[in-house]
C-alpha cells in the first residue's frame, strides 16, 4: 500500500469513531501502525510467501526493507520494500534516481515451489542519449540473480516499442538490454494501450453487463 497521506486519508478517517488517534498516526508517519489498525501486516505479509521471518529455501535470496518506511524514497510504493539480498539501502537509493517518479524494481510475488519471480518498477530514465546507471544495473542483475544462476531476467513492457521510445524525448525511455547483460534480459513489449484506451474499453464492457 503506498503512502495514506498521498491519497488525503485524514479526510476519510476524520469520521471515524477513533479519528483522534488514526489522525495522529498520519501526522507522525505512523503509516504501518494505521495499516495494522485495518488488519494488514506488510511484514507478516511478505513472510507468508516466504521473505523475511522464517525464510523458506525459496525466499532466502531476498530481504525486507525499511528503506521507505517514512515514504521517502517512493511515496507511491509500500513502506516496506522486497529486494535482493545483496542489494544494500545505498544502492537502492542511487537505483531510484534512474527510474520514474522513483519506483525501483521490487518483488510483488514468488513462485512458493521453483521460486521464480514477478518484480514491478516504472520505466528508466534513459532519455535520448541512453543514459545508464550502475546501480540500478546492479538492482537488476542481482534480482535475476535471486532466482538462481540460470535465471533470466525477462523486462516486460506493456506499451509498445514505439510508445516507449517515444518518452525517451521527454528523459525516459526503456531498458537497452546491452546494459543489463549481467542480469542475461529479454525485453518484450506487450503493446497494450494507454490508461485512458484501457479504462474507455473497460467501461464500454461495464455497461454490457
Amino acid at each position: 500500500l503506498a503512502n495514506p497521506e498521498l491519497y488525503q486519508l485524514p479526510l476519510l478517517l476524520e469520521s471515524s469513531n477513533s479519528s483522534e488517534s488514526s489522525m495522529s498516526l498520519v501526522e507522525d508517519g505512523g503509516c504501518g501502525s494505521l495499516l495494522s489498525s485495518w488488519g494488514f501486516d506488510a511484514s507478516a505479509e511478505w513472510e507468508r510467501i516466504g521473505v523475511g521471518g522464517k525464510s523458506s529455501e525459496i525466499g532466502k535470496s531476498w530481504r525486507v526493507s525499511s528503506i521507505n518506511e517514512r515514504y521517502e524514497l517512493c511515496n507511491t510504493y509500500p513502506s516496506l520494500l522486497c529486494v535482493p539480498n545483496n542489494i544494500s539501502d545505498a544502492t537502492l537509493k542511487s537505483a531510484a534516481t534512474f527510474r520514474s517518479k522513483e519506483r525501483i524494481p521490487t518483488l510483488t510475488w514468488i513462485h512458493p515451489v521453483h521460486g521464480a519471480a514477478l518484480c514491478r518498477c516504472a520505466q528508466p530514465l534513459t532519455g535520448l542519449n541512453d543514459k545508464r546507471c550502475v546501480a540500478d544495473e546492479t538492482l537488476l542483475a542481482d534480482t535475476a540473480k535471486a532466482w538462481g544462476n540460470n535465471a533470466q531476467l525477462i523486462v516486460v513492457d506493456c506499451r509498445s516499442k514505439a510508445a516507449a521510445l517515444a518518452n525517451a524525448v521527454n528523459g525516459k525511455g526503456t531498458e537497452n538490454v546491452q546494459h543489463y547483460h549481467e542480469a542475461g534480459a529479454n525485453l518484450i513489449f506487450l503493446s497494450i494501450e494507454n490508461i485512458h484506451v484501457v479504462r474507455a474499453s473497460f467501461e464500454k464492457l461495464h455497461d454490457l453487463l
